[in-house]
């Protein structure tokens, strides 16, 4: 004779069931978090990368415009410099020569900021983990590559993310998914375990992208501190350049030589006493 099946109580049944719910909610709620969290710095990030965008582009064309009275030697502002400039000894005009370079590395180091700031706010498709991230200089040849081929080569091969609803963005050969799963959320079809590992896809992708808006805001921010650093190295060197003892010129912008003491004894043609007529 066997023993009869074993019952669970009602009490521990609905125990077990409560306790199943608890984590679950748990789990929602921690993916919620998460993903809240993630878009909220993402936004955070995406705001710092824009308020330096703009800066750097002021800072930026700074070189444009002393290059532009620089070369302009017909204008008003420029004409003070280059008279400086005509009358300094070597050693200045060599320290005017270094700072002129210093400006155009400053602009390189800004163009270089731009692209990295650029690149970081541009919008980016979901994406599958097993996708390699890629550097900023390497996604940058990459979109050279295309540009001078005209998208012929230079395609980034990348794993299609699965759609989730927590994400609506779907491509046309990604429609049909799309509609499926849209289809199953209207039927009240989808399960807990459906939700959460809708949740850690999308984490997944949200990650990715907030590890390179990251990493390009980093990559702006380096190349901005080096073009400070240029531009106050360009400074002193100015300043160097313009107070450096000048034996035949006073100090400062705009000065011009002074006449010798037997120069200025000559009585000049205008200054002749006039005859007088004899009566």
């Amino acid at each position: 004779m066997g023993l009869p099946p074993r019952t669970i109580p009602r009490r521990q049944t609905e125990a077990n069931a409560s306790d199943s719910n608890d984590i679950w909610e748990v789990n929602v709620a921690h993916a919620r978090a998460a993903y809240a969290n993630a878009q909220e710095i993402i936004r955070f990030v995406d705001t710092k990368t824009s308020v330096l965008t703009g800066i750097i582009t002021v800072t930026t064309g700074v070189p444009l415009v002393i290059f532009k009275y620089a070369l302009t030697r017909n204008s008003a502002e420029a004409a003070p410099v280059i008279n400086w400039y005509n009358h300094a000894p070597q050693f200045p005009k060599n320290l005017v020569f270094v700072a002129a370079i210093t400006l155009a590395i400053a602009f390189v180091f800004g163009i270089f900021s731009l692209l990295a700031s650029t690149n970081g706010l541009m919008s980016r498709p979901t994406r599958n983990w097993r996708d390699k991230q890629e550097g900023l200089w390497t996604e940058l040849g990459r979109i050279l590559i295309r540009t001078v081929t005209f998208g012929l080569f230079g395609k980034r091969k990348v794993t299609t993310a699965s759609h989730t609803c927590l994400f609506p963005l779907f491509t046309n050969a990604g429609a049909t998914e799309a509609h499926r799963n849209f289809a199953r959320l209207a039927g009240s079809q989808y399960t807990r375990s459906d939700i959460l590992t809708e949740y850690a896809a999308q984490l997944e992708a949200v990650g990715g992208i907030l590890n390179i808006k990251i990493n390009r805001n980093r990559a702006a921010v380096f190349w901005f501190e080096r073009q400070m650093f240029a531009y106050a190295f360009c400074v002193a060197l100015a300043i160097a350049a313009v107070w450096w003892p000048n034996p035949t010129t006073t100090v400062g912008l705009g000065a011009r030589p002074t006449a010798s003491p037997a120069v200025m004894a000559q009585p000049s043609a205008s200054a002749a006493p006039a005859a007088t007529a004899a009566p």
